[in-house]
């Protein structure tokens, strides 16, 4: 039997830890121990074969990494985007067709030997990109399990070295009125979705003001209510 801890706080992430709690116990041979949702709980790990991080915030201590199997989800086509805030980041590179990464953690930031990759799309709501990463994974996290039981876990080295990026701030969410001027509708919406819950949304600083950004709604002619100009037309800001 192989004892399996998963690491996960965020809904999409635990909605994940669900599906391979039900593969496991089909399976009988693979048991997934009960969730871990503070770094407060990885204190006195023992008996592990493997230990799973999705969606984790936390820095992971060096004795855990070197004393376990330890694999990470990070919601890129690692190398590229690997660090902090990683959909934000390709979002605003306007990068949409990407790829989520199955990796082995080591003690450099996101630079492990790469288990399996899927193809995952960053356009929508953020709510609904973390659905799109949540079914990506399923499918390589039981084959990640079933080659565990059966001894023959390969992983492949990264095709670089990668550059880690930094964690956006919430100073990072505002943006000025000429920022905005010089963006299409899309853009914006964009900016708009990458921000939402669980990040402190999007504000854009209008004159003296700052204005809260939840929604956006594009016309070709100036609406009423506070909008505010784009390359393409007018957004009225919602």
């Amino acid at each position: 039997m192989k004892n399996v801890v998963y690491c996960g706080y965020r809904s999409w992430s635990t909605d994940l830890y669900s599906g391979l709690n039900n593969f496991c116990y089909k399976r009988g041979d693979v048991k997934l121990r009960p969730l871990v949702s503070s770094k407060e709980s990885l204190v006195g790990l023992e008996g592990v074969d493997l230990v799973i991080f999705a969606g984790w915030s936390w820095i992971v201590p060096k004795e855990i990494i070197d004393k376990y199997l330890c694999v990470c989800i990070h919601p890129s086509n690692l190398p590229n985007f690997a660090g902090g805030s990683p959909i934000q980041h390709q979002v605003i590179a306007g990068e949409f067709d990407s790829k989520v990464t199955v990796f082995k953690m080591n003690n450099k930031l996101d630079s492990g030997p790469v288990y399996d990759k899927a193809s995952v799309s960053l356009l929508g709501p953020i709510e609904e990109v973390y659905e799109k990463i949540r079914l990506a994974c399923l499918p390589i996290l039981r084959s990640l399990l079933t080659d565990l039981a059966t001894g023959c876990i390969v992983f492949k080295k990264q095709s670089s070295e990668p550059i880690p990026l930094k964690r956006l701030k919430p100073k990072d969410g505002i943006l000025t009125e000429k920022q905005v001027n010089d963006m299409t509708f899309k853009e914006l919406e964009n900016r708009i979705n990458m921000l939402r819950s669980p990040y402190p949304g999007l504000s854009i600083k209008m004159g003296d003001s700052l204005v809260s950004c939840k929604e956006a709604i594009k016309y070709r002619y100036i609406p009423k209510g506070d909008y505010i100009k784009v390359k393409d037309g007018y957004a009225r800001i919602i």
